[in-house]
């Protein structure tokens, strides 16, 4: 959990916000046997739109797409002989926290006045934020993740890829439908 910390606040302080179009960013801390993976993407590329008044229009399909999220599985594959079971345990977009299982949205307050001005002095620029948790019961040291996110979100034409773990750090960029990751 402190590997996957100081991952994420590396990134808060070389600025947090991914908002590039086409291009999200995938954080993964390895902890033992624990693997963190946090996903970050401009809402476009997820939703197909990033203004709150679509969003407020579109909430089928924000649920549709929130709910492939919730099933991660099928996003982050894990080689068998990890054995690793991964859930979400964080989705949040357009200030809104949709990891609730029942599939109601809650106001996230987590941000003050200050930065709702500036969101709507510069367009809504929505970002998605997907946290997840992997527990493995098999080797989780040079094993290879393979993200399958191009298939569901085909507008996420590249993320940038950092792991972190006891033994080393690395950086790549994902490119296409699917591509893997050595932990």
């Amino acid at each position: 959990m402190i590997l996957f910390t100081s991952l994420t606040l590396s990134s808060l302080a070389s600025g947090g916000s991914v908002h590039t179009h086409g291009e999200g960013k995938l954080s993964i801390a390895v902890d033992g046997k624990t693997i963190y993976l946090e996903l970050e993407a401009p809402g476009q590329d997820i939703f197909g739109f990033e203004s709150q008044d679509k969003a407020k229009k579109s909430k089928d399909l924000i649920m549709q797409k929130m709910n492939l999220m919730r099933k991660p599985e099928s996003l982050f594959v894990f080689p068998k002989t990890s054995n690793c079971k991964i859930k979400a345990t964080s989705l949040k977009a357009f200030n809104k926290d949709y990891a609730a299982v029942d599939g109601k949205a809650k106001d996230h307050h987590d941000h003050d006045h200050e930065e709702k001005k500036h969101q709507h002095k510069h367009g809504d620029h929505a970002e998605f934020l997907g946290s997840f948790k992997a527990e493995c019961q098999g080797p989780v040291s040079n094993i290879n993740l393979t993200v399958k996110l191009g298939k569901n979100f085909p507008a996420l034409k590249k993320i940038k890829v950092q792991v972190l773990s006891e033994k080393a750090q690395s950086s790549t960029t994902g490119k296409g439908t699917e591509f893997s990751v050595k932990l």
